[in-house]
């Protein structure tokens, strides 16, 4: 059960809630306010200082309960068995599983572990479907069905089980070649600090391409996407879940994992977690609360200053705790809207949960903020294969925080990948690396995929800082992987077999085939880098990046073994061009169906879906549209907002205006997502851009012509201007 309402609830609007009480005394001075708040220095002075305002105006999120229910139980059983009677056997799974997790007595969740262990069966995934059986028997499955699960069990039995691991076996480096100073990595790379660069990894020798650098585990992991196979506490993939006992959220791979799991932080999220998800909306704040929680005895009973002569280990919460918190190169309003997250989780934590009998207040305050401020920028998603597209691309379910890595500086250009092995990430050069030189990963961006002024707009914006990376100084032009692939494939030339091996891969995600190609591929990538210049040599290596996260991961060839869609449409070839041209239109074409919010005290939107709506796509864009567009359900209607002249073309707008946007912001938007430089009027004439708060505050001050629209905009929207106000003030 996801509270998706409870985000646009404004009980949970916690800086609104504050600024506006504070707003309604006459002496009270926005500008002076944040000047207070950023002039504080530290972590729990900043959060007694919003909380005092939280109590005294009583901001509290509420408490949202989560009860199993057999009705909502049987609903999704009975979802499933529609899908399970057309033979959508993936389908019926998980509605099965989500029947397991909202079951509220013991015959229901019998009933769904009968039903999910008849998916298995058909799925091929016989030792699931046996374990599911012995679920069923032991949790009150009515006897009048039991011959059906019994009859189900014998035949299970009679099949050879093979164990479904979609996880080549982590790969290891020897003994001997462990490093001295750092817990996962290998005796080739150690920690350096200087004033340019900070703490940052640098090699000690000579090392290969291809060669491992580290294997990390994560300090702490939260599932994000396909909930419903990845284990909440180990990220196993996993199609037959157990669920908590109390909620219906976790998901677990084995008992052992549930239990470890609410031993160290489930305890306390389990019984808040509906109010947390409308607080923690994104990845990095759920995973700053799920570290403050399993670290608890690190941070409560020791000091946590780092000594520079002791070994820097991953599972040690000292060394989270000691990464840049970035407070200086923050915005006031998003250090604020941090600092009311955390008012707000503390008061959750410390009312609905035992924590706080056990561990100290102030301390808890100053770690949760910390952390919220630390994961902003250092949590990784995990990825699995995907082959979207024809190219390289990753799926992510799942966020952790990884402390070596964080050590590990940006390059657009960069010399060591990633892979993922379940939760574990794999680190390899993927060139050569001289002794004495720096070790750069991808933080995202890459000049292969991002023209230069994207790359730029997003590292500063994520990250406080400009790349001053080789392909950003001397201004790369961005490189294409499908245009190389497809200039290979006709001059079938010198690049012709990574085109073969990339376009099986792609098709397959064939573990074997990665595995067999790899050394022939780390032989062409090393003449590469010797004769060819810097920038020319991406394609072999961003196969051979391909081929060790192929290797990782197998997920997909376990989706194409057994799924059935293609023993009902058995033109192979004919699906995938169509899916290919597909997600190539709809990259473009798609629109986000919204619902008006009133965020922030002026218009805004929030989306709820997407869709394609083939007429619209016929509109060109205007950063100053002359139509505009509004929604009831799903059905669009657009409607003229100027006059327009017989012979004029009508404009809508892909996102970006000239009211909300700088015109750098939205050139580089639209080049970004939609291929073309804007020549509307806003933009040839560099428009100024205008705020709606401004023109709002104005039109109320003077009361002149515009006075009858500020008014009638006060009063549409449900919350005032108070937040946006004050920030724009500070």
């Amino acid at each position: 059960m996801y509270c998706d309402k409870a985000i646009l609830d404004p009980r949970f609007d916690v800086p609104n809630k504050i600024l506006r009480n504070l707003s309604e005394d006459p002496t009270f001075k926005a500008s002076e306010y944040f000047d207070k708040f950023a002039s504080l220095e530290t972590n729990l002075d900043r959060i007694n200082f919003v909380y005092q305002n939280f109590e005294k105006f009583e901001a509290y999120p509420p408490l949202i309960s989560d009860n199993k229910d057999d009705l909502l139980a049987g609903t999704a059983r009975e979802t499933g068995n529609g899908h399970f009677g057309r033979g959508e056997f993936r389908k019926a799974l998980d509605c099965y599983t989500r029947s397991i997790q909202t079951a509220n007595t013991k015959e229901v969740m019998a009933l769904g572990f009968g039903n999910r262990s008849a998916a298995l069966l058909k799925l091929g995934f016989y030792a699931e479907c046996l374990t599911d059986i012995n679920r069923a028997l032991k949790n009150e499955y009515p006897d009048k069905l039991k011959f059906k699960l019994l009859a189900r069990q014998n035949f299970c039995k009679g099949q050879t089980i093979v164990e479904n691991n979609a996880y080549d076996p982590v790969p290891t480096f020897p003994a001997f070649e462990k490093n001295a100073s750092i817990q996962c990595a290998r005796n080739c790379i150690e920690i350096m600090q200087n004033e340019r660069y900070g703490r940052h990894v640098v090699a000690t020798r000579n090392i290969e391409m291809g060669e491992i650098l580290a294997i990390e585990k994560p300090y702490a992991s939260i599932v994000t996407d396909s909930v419903s196979v990845y284990c909440h506490e180990c990220l196993k993939l996993c199609y037959n879940m157990i669920p908590c006992d109390k909620c219906t959220k976790a998901l677990y791979c084995s008992d052992n994992c549930k239990d470890k799991a609410y031993e160290s932080y489930h305890k306390y999220e389990c019984p808040i977690h509906l109010s947390l998800d409308p607080l923690l909306i994104d990845s990095s704040k759920r995973l700053a609360l799920r570290i403050a929680l399993i670290s608890r005895n690190e941070w409560a009973g020791s000091l946590l200053n780092e000594s520079p002569d002791e070994m820097y280990c991953s599972d040690r919460f000292k060394e989270v705790f000691n990464l840049d918190q970035n407070v200086r190169q923050r915005f006031t309003h998003d250090l604020f809207g941090r600092t009311t997250i955390a008012c707000g989780v503390f008061y959750l934590i410390k009312k609905y949960t035992t924590f706080l009998q056990e561990y100290d207040e102030d301390r808890f305050k100053e770690i949760l903020l910390s952390l919220l401020l630390i994961c902003s920028t250092n949590t990784v998603r995990v990825n699995e294969v995907s082959s979207t597209l024809g190219e390289y691309d990753v799926c992510g379910f799942a966020c952790s925080h990884y402390p070596f890595f964080s050590m590990f500086n940006h390059s657009c250009w960069p010399n060591v990948c990633r892979s993922y092995h379940g939760s574990q990430m794999v680190l390899r050069a993927i060139r050569t690396i001289k002794k004495g030189e720096q070790c750069f990963v991808t933080y995202g961006p890459s000049y292969l995929s991002d023209n230069i002024v994207g790359r730029q707009a997003f590292l500063f914006f994520h990250y406080f800082f400009n790349c001053g990376c080789k392909a950003c100084v001397e201004s790369w032009p961005k490189k294409s992987i499908v245009d190389m692939f497809i200039k290979s494939c006709r001059e079938q030339g010198e690049n012709f077999f990574c085109a073969l091996l990339r376009r099986k891969l792609v098709r397959e995600a064939d573990a074997d085939v990665a595995r067999k190609h790899i050394p022939s591929l780390l032989v062409k990538a090393k003449f590469e880098e010797l004769y060819l210049p810097p920038a020319e040599d991406f394609f072999v290596n961003d196969t051979l990046d391909f081929c060790y996260s192929v290797l990782a991961c197998g997920v997909f060839y376990l989706i194409k073994k057994y799924t059935t869609f293609l023993q009902e449409y058995d033109d192979g070839d004919r699906f995938k061009e169509i899916l290919l041209s597909l997600l190539l239109i709809c990259s473009t074409n798609t629109v986000r169906v919204n619902e008006v919010s009133s965020t922030l005290g002026e218009y805004d939107v929030c989306g709820f879906a997407s869709s394609h709506y083939p007429f619209f796509s016929m509109f060109n864009h205007s950063c100053w549209p002359n139509v505009c567009r509004s929604y009831h359900g799903s059905q669009m209607v657009l409607r003229a907002i100027r006059t327009i002249k017989k012979g004029e073309q009508c404009f809508v707008t892909y996102g970006p205006s000239y009211l909300s946007e700088n015109i750098v912001g939205r050139q580089a938007f639209l080049f970004f997502h939609y291929f073309f430089n804007c020549g509307c009027k806003a933009c040839v004439e560099s428009w100024p851009k205008k705020s709606i708060v401004d023109m709002f505050i104005k039109s109320c001050r003077e009361q002149g012509e515009n006075f009858f629209c500020a008014l009638l905009r006060r009063k549409l929207n449900l919350k005032n201007c108070t937040f946006r106000l004050l920030r724009i003030s500070s």
